[in-house]
């Protein structure tokens, strides 16, 4: 997912539960009472109107339903022993999962385009080197900080924890680039790769 789509819905989630939360040391009748149950309930027809687009804002509206007992009545028992509760459970840790690896594959391309312009410009030092522009002395003092600057993507690249297709290709067009792999295996898989980014 290369777009930065974002649904609110987690948020207005963490709004209900601190909401909630206060709700609950409320005097029965007061002032705040009243108005701390007018935006809760705009919370909820929110969390609950609007339709989520992405994984987090869908496991948002799962973890409130399940908290506010919208689903798992009986203390959370709900149908068959608690089977709804649990099957709901089930999907929003999914979505969590599935959100994280959508968020981890925006980092990595973010990092991989960066990696790219330093690269860009170390290659075009590297030229200047080779049709006598700079000096050999000249151009390690100028590749030095673009190198170390770097090795700092290349070992953030390699840290994230992105699994998705495209992270994986990434990490094969750097690993190709310095030629870390063996030949034959970097050409089926380069050409993969090459494939997956497009």
């Amino acid at each position: 997912m290369s777009e930065n789509i974002k649904d609110l819905h987690p948020e207005w989630l963490t709004q209900w539960r601190e909401n909630t939360a206060r709700w609950n040391k409320t005097v029965e009748g007061s002032a705040e009472e009243k108005q701390l149950t007018k935006d809760q309930d705009a919370i909820e027809r929110r969390l609950m109107a609007t339709p989520a687009t992405t994984p987090a804002g869908m496991a948002a509206q799962i973890e409130f339903a399940l908290e506010n007992n919208l689903v798992g009545e009986d203390l959370k028992g709900g149908m068959f022993d608690g089977l709804d509760s649990n099957m709901f459970a089930s999907i929003t840790a999914s979505l969590k999962k599935m959100a994280g690896a959508s968020r981890a594959e925006v980092d990595i391309c973010e990092l991989y385009g960066t990696w790219q312009s330093i690269t860009e410009k170390y290659e075009t030092l590297e030229s200047r080197l080779f049709s006598s522009d700079v000096s050999h002395g000249e151009f390690e003092d100028l590749s030095d900080p673009i190198l170390a600057e770097r090795d700092k993507v290349e070992s953030a690249i390699f840290a994230t924890g992105c699994t998705t297709a495209k992270g994986q290709a990434i990490r094969v067009k750097i690993a190709a680039y310095f030629d870390w792999a063996v030949p034959d295996y970097n050409s089926a898989v380069l050409e993969h790769a090459e494939q997956v980014l497009g």
